[in-house]
């Protein structure tokens, strides 16, 4: 099992893309919405699961496996619902939360694998939650962009640093991020990818979660309102311990120390 301490350059690197991205598009959020690549989308053909087998520990060491499966045809109407979402709504969680409510219902054939995990254990609320993150946590992390990867391997120093470090880059990625659903195609994805997907499956599991945004740091973690100890985000009245997300270990209520200034995080959604 990989620890803390091994990950935290390339937890570093990693920020490195998350920022350039983020402040590459956060920015100017809508300003310029390039077209994008039409997606050859055969969403009138039955077509068969998308399925595949994973496994990973959780942060006691336990292990743990399973299937994810998805349906192909929702995933094609998924990045359709995305661009759509895209081009229609001028702020990230109007964004964020029309992936959300088109894609909680299609992860039907997904959550059996998390089901039979808490019945087979037993587990607290707390227990499942770091089973959840772990699994996210150890997904590949990778660089969808709007543009073209060659193009920005060129022009941006830390893309093209990051590139060759072997972290892969996908051009025309419609908002720079992935669905859940293509999160869970695609086996990878980044900072708000994770963010997005975490919260719609924590959100199934009646927990109360948010997205947290830093327009400062370029970055997207999540925020768990849960019985904890560590950094916090004060929203509603409630506290959202934070909670990084593209690299393997980092804990509830942690925060890397570049990016610790709580009072440059928001909530998304």
């Amino acid at each position: 099992m990989r620890k803390i301490i091994s990950n935290l350059f390339i937890y570093f690197c990693i920020g490195i893309i998350c920022n350039s991205i983020y402040n590459g598009i956060f920015n100017n959020f809508f300003e310029e919405k390039q077209d994008n690549k039409t997606e050859n989308l055969a969403t009138e053909t039955v077509m068969s699961d998308l399925n595949w087998e994973y496994s990973w520990y959780d942060y006691n060491n336990n292990y743990h496996s399973g299937d994810v499966t998805i349906r192909q045809n929702d995933l094609n109407n998924s990045i359709k619902n995305k661009k759509n979402k895209w081009y229609s709504t001028d702020n990230w969680g109007s964004f964020y939360y029309g992936i959300y409510a088109y894609d909680k219902h299609k992860l039907d054939l997904f959550y059996p694998m998390l089901d039979r995990i808490w019945n087979n254990y037993n587990l607290t609320r707390k227990d499942f939650l770091n089973i959840i993150m772990s699994f996210t946590q150890g997904i590949e992390y990778n660089v969808p962009i709007m543009g073209n990867c060659n193009t920005e391997y060129h022009h941006d120093s830390d893309i093209r640093e990051l590139i060759n470090q072997g972290y892969p880059c996908e051009s025309y990625v419609t908002g720079a991020i992935y669905t859940p659903l293509e999160f869970l195609g695609n086996v990878k994805g980044d900072c708000d990818t994770r963010t997005v997907f975490l919260y719609t499956i924590l959100k199934r599991y009646n927990y109360d979660v948010v997205i947290l945004n830093s327009d400062v740091y370029g970055h997207s973690i999540l925020g768990v309102n849960i019985p904890s100890s560590g950094r916090y985000k004060y929203y509603n009245g409630k506290r959202y311990y934070t909670w990084e997300t593209t690299a393997y270990g980092w804990r509830l209520g942690q925060l890397p120390p570049g990016y610790s200034n709580i009072n440059y995080w928001h909530v998304a959604l």
